[in-house]
């Protein structure tokens, strides 16, 4: 395991990985096509602008991750994303992202469980935020 910072090539090269697979599903799955070609568009998005990004997001540590993943699952609010997905949607190590949400997890309108990531379509645990969510 690597503990190396990933850099905005590597950042780039993961968006455009995920936008692929993305269109991918679009073709294996017509009825939620639409769907998933503006997901891919989203990460072809990202990986445009993957310098000005890490930039952005550099240095963040505990504290600023939470308040990163807190907003972002609040302005995301009843999509459900898993812990890799989020990571890169923010920009910020795993390890920050995971203690954000288990610290989410336990407060009103955040809930923590098992299914499809609505950004990579991947089972997985995923976190999501309602409406309600402070």
């Amino acid at each position: 395991m690597s503990f190396e910072r990933v850099t905005p090539e590597q950042r780039r090269e993961q968006y455009l990985r995920l936008a692929e697979k993305a269109r991918e599903r679009a073709l294996e799955s017509p009825a939620t096509q639409n769907v998933f070609l503006r997901i891919a568009e989203s990460w072809e998005i990202m990986a445009r602008s993957a310098v000005e990004i890490d930039e952005f997001h550099s240095g963040a540590d505990y504290s600023t991750t939470f308040r990163r993943t807190r907003s972002w699952l609040r302005q995301n609010a009843g999509r459900c994303c898993c812990d890799n997905c989020l990571g890169f949607l923010i920009s910020a190590h795993d390890s920050s992202v995971r203690h954000a949400v288990r610290r989410l997890a336990r407060e009103e309108g955040y809930y923590r469980y098992s299914a499809v990531c609505d950004y990579c379509g991947d089972e997985r645990t995923v976190t999501r935020a309602s409406d309600m969510a402070l």
